[in-house]
């Protein structure tokens, strides 16, 4: 094995392994007591963590989801080859949605894949994110918002934000089909969407009734 396809199979590894960390379900289990997937839609991400452990608890999980994604591909960036980090920023999202420590299962990938892409193209990254944040407080539906942002994210990398120089133009090959898969996994919130029954997310500010 040559030295490419090495740390090419190392940094899918490593983030494979920094991603498979489930947050959501640590933080209901050792700080609230209850098992996640038992809750709410069952996921382990930010979103359920939010509906059913509240604001603080869904924070706290985004803001380590993020990281999942970040820090290995961050990390690979000091790496050869533009492939480590496409490799490590796989890994990471591959590891969050198929956990191995819950039977293969997982989130869906939206805040482990904003954290891969802002190691990658930040302002991009950054675009997405205010698109998500818009449209939360716009619908309040969490799905709607991170397909919004997923689907916006390639958009703004190849225009108004390109990425610099130095990111290698291979990264869209990546992020192109990550905003497919962040997509593809809302499949169900797409059914309850047209139904009528998916759920809107709680804001602080706004009175239940």
């Amino acid at each position: 094995m040559d030295h490419t396809a090495l740390t090419v199979v190392i940094g899918l590894v490593a983030g494979y392994i920094c991603g498979s960390i489930p947050f959501g379900f640590l933080i209901a289990k050792y700080f609230k007591g209850v098992d996640i997937r038992e809750k709410g839609s069952g996921n382990i991400g930010a979103t359920n963590a939010w509906r059913t452990l509240g604001p603080a608890a869904g924070l706290g999980v985004f803001i380590l989801d993020v990281l999942k994604g970040w820090v290995p591909t961050y990390l690979a960036v000091k790496g050869l080859y533009p492939y480590d980090q496409l490799a490590a920023g796989c890994g990471a999202i591959l590891g969050h949605t198929f956990c191995p420590f819950l039977k293969f299962k997982g989130g869906r990938g939206v805040a482990t894949g904003l954290g891969f892409c802002i190691s990658m193209v930040p302002m991009a990254s950054l675009g997405a994110f205010v698109i998500w944040v818009v449209a939360l407080m716009a619908f309040r539906w969490v799905s709607l918002a991170s397909c919004l942002g997923a689907i916006g994210l390639p958009l703004l990398a190849m225009t108004i934000a390109r990425a610099p120089a130095s990111t290698h133009p291979y990264h869209l090959f990546l992020i192109v089909p990550a905003a497919v898969f962040v997509v593809a996994k809302h499949k169900a919130n797409f059914t309850r969407l047209m139904n009528g029954t998916e759920p809107k997310v709680h804001m602080p500010w706004i009175k239940k009734g």
